[in-house]
């Protein structure tokens, strides 16, 4: 896009320099992936493995969503959605997060990044800044899996996705009008990964059967050396088996259980990872 720009000068001689200063800049507005049909943003984005297998992803690198643009704050979306049999592996090479106070640290139980910031600051004081990663299972069922706020150059992959949808959100609060792409920012690469051959055998149970109804059930772990109880439903309790063995390959794979609709209609969902302390 060109901009013309012209001055006429009625007086003027040696006694009466004229001299100006044009400042430009190019603006990036470049970015990976498709458009996000009905999205609220213009720097959601999608990336599905029915169009590419791998590429790279990075955080909008124009003026106009930051605050030396104007904005205070930023949202932007990027999802990857994967085909049957598939998985989506994700590698950010490097964040960037300003100097807004947070640090990641890794969950020792779940192994899953986190975010920790000092609470007040982030309500009347220097607001936040964040990638967080979330897993969709089921269509409308959002599992947080994992949370980055630390500045690194450090490659740091998140692997062992199975849900077919994954997001990334890149959040930004209260900037100042100093700040742009070059204090907030992140790129990374994606891979749509088959989920192995053997996966869906050991996973005796498939994503339809992990999302269980009723007014109660089981869910059953046995040896390998033992005999399994095929799945069964009796009555309106289901009953669940899966081998030890699967729980080493199918360990974030989730389970849903929702109360019977005659009894409970006004509970709430609840997701259940098989990596939760019951």
């Amino acid at each position: 896009m060109s901009v013309e720009r012209e001055r006429e000068l009625r007086q003027g001689s040696a006694l009466y320099p004229v001299s100006f200063l044009l400042r430009y800049e190019f603006v990036d507005v470049s970015e990976q992936g498709q458009p996000l049909a009905g999205s609220h943003s213009a720097c959601d984005r999608v990336f599905r493995s029915a169009q590419t297998y791998s590429g790279r992803f990075q955080a909008p690198r124009a003026i106009f969503y930051y605050g030396r643009g104007g904005a205070q704050n930023l949202t932007c979306l990027l999802r990857f959605e994967a085909k049957q049999g598939e998985r989506v592996q994700l590698t950010f090479v490097s964040t960037y997060f300003g100097n807004k106070r947070c640090s990641t640290h890794k969950d020792s139980r779940t192994g899953r990044w986190k975010c920790d910031r000092p609470a007040k600051r982030t309500v009347g004081g220097e607001g936040f800044a964040q990638v967080t990663i979330t897993e969709y299972p089921w269509e409308g069922v959002p599992i947080k899996r994992d949370c980055l706020c630390t500045n690194r150059s450090e490659p740091l992959t998140i692997h062992t996705l199975t849900a077919p949808v994954v997001e990334i959100n890149f959040t930004v609060t209260m900037m100042n009008i100093t700040e742009d792409y070059e204090d907030f920012a992140f790129e990374g690469e994606y891979r749509f990964v088959a989920s192995g051959s053997g996966d869906e055998a050991i996973c005796s149970s498939g994503w339809g059967e992990r999302r269980l109804r009723g007014s109660s059930g089981e869910i059953r772990l046995f040896d390998k050396r033992q005999v399994a109880t095929p799945s069964e439903v009796v009555g309106d309790r289901n009953v669940i088996s899966e081998s030890v063995r699967a729980e080493v390959v199918c360990v974030h794979r989730p389970w849903l259980i929702e109360p019977g609709r005659r009894r409970y209609s006004g509970a709430r969902k609840v997701p259940l990872r098989q990596d939760t302390r019951i």
